[in-house]
């Protein structure tokens, strides 16, 4: 009985753990094939290393400052901490440079765009999908391109994004303690300090959070107000930070670096998403895109076959979508680009497996029912 448990175990999770090895090879291989600081944005992310060498230093008072001072992506200053420090390690016990040894920070980091993948199958199981479909949604996002090539540079994208599925796993817990609120909210704080411009999927987590599964008001707003306060708890004691140690108040200094997004061309904000994504991900973008016809049709004709979640991830994707035209080609407050973009391709991987799985499973039970 037992070994017939354990075999039943190995063959439920064994692909799951081969994605997320060959997930983990990839990264491997891409990093060790080199190209770090090829990527001009890696020169301004090399916080990190400024932070470990002030600290190493005994400069306290200075790795405080730069903390509450470096308003741009500040959270990626200590995200990006644990990958400087081994690879500081490393270099020391293998006697190589800084120089020589940076495609171990570049590979700790890359992780994270694992970690984002196993998340996209904690997430859809949460939701309550089947093993099934999790894992559709877990290689979909395996296979995505645009969740891959960051991965050799030192860059707070994916952490980013991880910290926002983790967040969105957080909040849709069926608990109703205010705490995992807060915590949500926390995590999508963390999320958007690490790299700014993901704050339109925190946006969408959190109204996710607040509104899924829920139909009394008070509830949602109760859980509206613990997940905002848990949003600005740390751009909040940043200020306060900051504006006892005489600098300019963080919040506002934060604002003022979000006027300096100008590389781009504002009325392309409609069309650039989805030109990045078909030079990026090609056929997977047509699977996405015969998925997102397939959910609407189920929801116009009102097929029994339709899943609640295909129509919450598409409502996702499409508000993530709306944002980034709206901000750019309606407001022009920033300029489009493609690491915004891609923040809808984890919610098109979770609508695609939720539709193209209810499809799936429903022909044999419908050929049972002939016989």
């Amino acid at each position: 009985m037992m070994g017939s448990h354990i075999r039943r175990s190995l063959l439920t999770w064994a692909p799951l753990l081969a994605i997320i090895a060959v997930s983990v090879m990839l990264r491997i291989t891409l990093v060790l094939r080199g190209g770090q600081h090829y990527w001009p944005d890696e020169a301004r992310f090399a916080r990190p290393e400024t932070l470990w060498w002030m600290l190493q230093q005994g400069e306290l008072e200075s790795a405080w400052l730069m903390l509450l001072t470096k308003v741009d992506h500040t959270g990626f200053i200590l995200v990006g901490l644990p990958a400087v420090i081994i690879r500081s390690t490393v270099a020391a016990g293998w006697g190589l440079s800084s120089v020589g040894t940076i495609w171990v920070a570049a590979l700790v980091l890359s992780m994270a765009s694992v970690m984002a993948i196993g998340l996209v199958y904690a997430v859809a199981r949460r939701a309550g999908a089947s093993h099934t479909e999790a894992l559709l949604a877990t290689l979909l996002m395996a296979c995505a391109t645009s969740m891959l090539y960051y991965g050799r540079h030192f860059l707070p994208y994916d952490s980013a994004i991880a910290l926002l599925l983790l967040a969105l796993w957080v909040g849709l817990g069926r608990t109703t303690r205010l705490a995992l609120s807060f915590i949500c909210g926390l995590i999508v704080g963390m999320a958007f300090l690490t790299y700014n411009g993901y704050w339109l999927t925190g946006a969408i987590v959190l109204l996710i959070h607040v509104a899924y599964r829920q139909r009394v008001l008070v509830a949602m707003v109760t859980r509206a107000l613990a997940a905002g306060t848990g949003l600005v708890t740390l751009p909040l004691l940043l200020t306060i930070a900051s504006i006892q140690a005489g600098e300019k108040p963080y919040i506002l200094a934060l604002l003022s670096f979000a006027e300096t997004s100008k590389q781009g061309v504002h009325s392309e904000g409609w069309s650039l998403p989805w030109e990045y994504l078909w030079h990026v991900e090609h056929t997977l973008l047509l699977v996405w895109g015969i998925a997102l016809l397939i959910t609407l049709g189920l929801t116009f004709t009102r097929s029994p076959l339709l899943e609640k979640r295909a129509l919450l991830w598409l409502a996702a994707a499409l508000g993530i979508y709306a944002l980034l035209v709206v901000r750019s080609t309606v407001f022009e407050m920033f300029v489009p680009n493609g690491r915004s973009a891609r923040q809808v391709v984890p919610f098109l991987c979770l609508m695609t497996a939720a539709s193209l799985y209810a499809l799936w499973s429903h022909r044999p039970r419908s050929r049972r029912r002939e016989r």
